[in-house]
């Protein structure tokens, strides 16, 4: 932690800064709250220009390299530490949420990336389909729900952001449009 300290630390979203926070590490560098993403961290002053600089992505085993790429362009040097794995849990039973589902208890679900779709997919399986596509989705911007709908007829509200205040006012709205 001590070493830690040395550095100049990035968060992209509130959670993580507030995680780092908790620890004794002072963020530095955050996108502006209307944007947590990588694009809204890219905006940031100090990652414009990087010549000669190293940074470490602390990521999970997948994801989009923009991040990286960009700051490559800018001149620094790029590695990533995994730090998770994102995975369907073993042995899990699916039938109370398929059911759940088919009888309307839940009406909104909450997806903060492309990969929780498509692991909550491999989980409840192809007939889950017909049910979610009655269902809504809050995904955190128009890149995810692009994604989904390229392959799916869904009915997705995009949020601002993937931000629990973003995805909460999002469905929110979507609950008091639906009244």
């Amino acid at each position: 932690r001590q070493r830690l300290s040395e550095f100049r630390i990035g968060a992209v979203g509130v959670r993580t800064c507030q995680s780092l926070q908790s620890e004794g590490l002072d963020v530095v560098i955050q996108p502006a709250a209307d944007q947590q993403n990588s694009e809204g961290l890219l905006q940031h002053s100090a990652l414009q220009a990087l010549n000669g600089q190293r940074i470490w992505i602390v990521r999970g085993q997948s994801g989009r390299d923009l991040l990286r790429d960009q700051l490559q362009n800018r001149g620094a040097e790029v590695r990533y530490i995994q730090a998770y794995q994102r995975s369907v849990p073993a042995n899990y039973d699916v039938k109370p949420v398929l059911i759940a589902l088919e009888s309307g208890q839940i009406q909104i679900v909450m997806l903060t990336s492309y990969g929780m779709f498509s692991n909550l997919l491999q989980m409840l399986g192809e007939q889950a389909i017909p049910l979610l596509q009655s269902t809504r989705l809050i995904v955190p911007g128009q890149r995810v729900a692009k994604k989904i709908h390229s392959e799916y007829d869904f009915n997705i509200g995009v949020a601002d952001n993937a931000s629990d205040p973003a995805m909460l006012a999002c469905a929110a709205k979507e609950k008091l449009g639906s009244e």
